[in-house]
């Protein structure tokens, strides 16, 4: 009896440690394995290099004239070289030099191609400080207006192209993100003398009805010019004058879709320019 007794306990004991591992290979089936996904964020792009080519906003291009644009940089890695590539057009800008604004860093080199201008700029061996550009103006454009009116200059940018824009650093990658060019707005001088009605752009009528230059040694003199302005709308008289007592400077005036700047007031004549706004 004893004996019958221990064999049941055993197989008890037995079938209860299998009855464990059973459930406890149940329990790990069961339990989902949790995975964590990180929360993805948007960071904004930061430019790394630009290249901006401006004209000063207050300069004003006639034909004839210079037209002056100024090369800025703008850098987050030290540059050791950069290449522009320029498209101009040919029929309204004469291209006539290159003037290098960061002479003490960089050898610049210049050149022409049919209407493209191709300008590098090397690191100088002799300067060993680390250079980067912080909206700093490094180049001076000049070209010679030669026709009347609207011209955009269009860096090139392409990757790969042996002819383009970009910004090099000390490891030799291009971090150029940004490079824009300048819209020129080309204008002639208009002579105007006295009661002779003058037609611009087909839309407006100008009369010059009275002007004077003023006595050099007279302090409280004033140089004036008086302009009737007519657009079939409506008409205006614009009255220009400078010095006198009071050192008067009223050279630029508005009416309807126009900017009126006074150029000069001769004995004769008075010469005016005229932009559309």
């Amino acid at each position: 009896m004893k004996k019958v007794s221990a064999i049941v306990l055993v197989v008890f004991i037995i079938l209860f440690i299998v009855f464990l591992m059973l459930k406890k290979t149940k329990t790990q089936k069961s339990t989902p394995k949790l995975e964590i996904s990180p929360i993805p964020t948007t960071t904004p792009k930061i430019s790394r290099g630009e290249i901006i080519i401006g004209k000063e906003p207050e300069e004003y291009t006639v034909v004839n004239s210079l037209v002056n644009l100024f090369v800025t940089a703008k850098s987050s890695e030290n540059i050791v070289g950069f290449d522009i590539s320029l498209n101009y057009d040919k029929k309204y800008l004469k291209f006539i030099k290159v003037e290098n604004l960061a002479v003490s860093q960089f050898d610049i080199f210049s050149t022409t191609k049919d209407n493209l201008l191709i300008i590098s700029g090397i690191k100088k061996l002799s300067y060993q400080d680390k250079i980067s550009f912080k909206n700093d103006q490094i180049l001076k454009l000049q070209f010679q207006a030669i026709k009347k009116g609207k011209t955009k200059l269009v860096p090139v940018r392409h990757n790969n192209s042996i002819s383009e824009s970009n910004l090099i650093t000390e490891n030799s990658l291009d971090i150029l993100d940004k490079v824009s060019g300048p819209t020129v707005y080309i204008d002639e001088v208009l002579n105007l003398k006295k009661d002779k009605t003058v037609v611009f752009n087909k839309d407006i009528s100008l009369t010059l009805t009275d002007f004077s230059v003023a006595d050099v040694n007279c302090r409280d003199c004033l140089t004036f010019a008086e302009i009737s302005v007519n657009n079939k709308k409506e008409k205006k008289d614009l009255f220009f004058k400078t010095g006198g007592f009071a050192g008067y400077l009223i050279t630029r005036l508005t009416f309807g879709n126009y900017i009126f700047l006074l150029k000069e007031v001769k004995t004769d004549s008075v010469d005016l320019i005229i932009y559309e706004i």
